[in-house]
């Protein structure tokens, strides 16, 4: 809940890759940082209105969907890869509020998951499962009943419900203000398709 300054703001900006394909607003952070010097002070006001009022501009939040296929013979909408491209300026304010759950995280978050955690790996689950099923499949251990269960974690942030979102934050104690402007950002966001280039009209989820 510390002020949002402009430094993290900057920081924020520039802390996005020049190389990642611009949303609706025609631009890439490059734009941004190579002009800094005039629209710096523009970016910063702006973005410091949001965090003060908590209301998030369904223009900042517009993004152009791609689908990419994955297989040759498309049979189902599972099978492309869905590429979302944002706008700069809701780019750096979701880089800024990451920056500070980042700060957060590896107290909310349980020393059993390995992911999402600076420091923390994915693949040590799978060196973990290379030496427990051994050990399972000895004559020994399965005289005591041991069991794995696979779960088929298909892709979970796809499906996950905003009011759980909201409820989580709560449950972990976030200020009411906090959770506002989460809310503002996933729920305000609204979808345009591109079909060999050119956009859909748009809808929201």
């Amino acid at each position: 809940m510390a002020p949002f300054t402009a430094l993290e703001i900057f920081q924020a900006m520039f802390a996005i890759n020049d190389n990642k394909t611009p949303g609706p607003d025609g631009c890439t952070s490059a734009f941004y940082k190579s002009h800094w010097r005039e629209v710096g002070s523009l970016v910063v006001s702006t973005v410091q209105y949001f965090f003060a009022h908590g209301y998030m501009l369904k223009g900042w939040n517009c993004t152009f969907l791609v689908l990419l296929p994955k297989v040759d013979s498309l049979e189902s909408i599972s099978q492309f890869f869905l590429i979302g491209l944002c706008n700069v300026l809701y780019k750096c304010i979701s880089k800024y509020i990451t920056g500070r759950l980042q700060l957060l995280l590896p107290s909310l978050v349980s020393g059993f998951h390995n992911a999402f955690i600076l420091g923390r790996l994915l693949s040590d689950n799978r060196l973990l499962a290379h030496e427990v099923l051994p050990y399972m499949n000895a004559s020994m251990a399965r005289k005591r009943f041991y069991l794995a269960l696979k779960l088929d974690m298909n892709k979970a942030y796809d499906w996950i419900r905003l009011d759980f979102i909201l409820r989580a934050l709560q449950a972990f104690g976030f200020p009411f203000y906090w959770i506002h402007i989460i809310h503002q950002c996933v729920s305000t966001v609204s979808y345009q398709v591109l079909v060999n280039g050119s956009p859909s009209p748009t809808f929201q989820p």
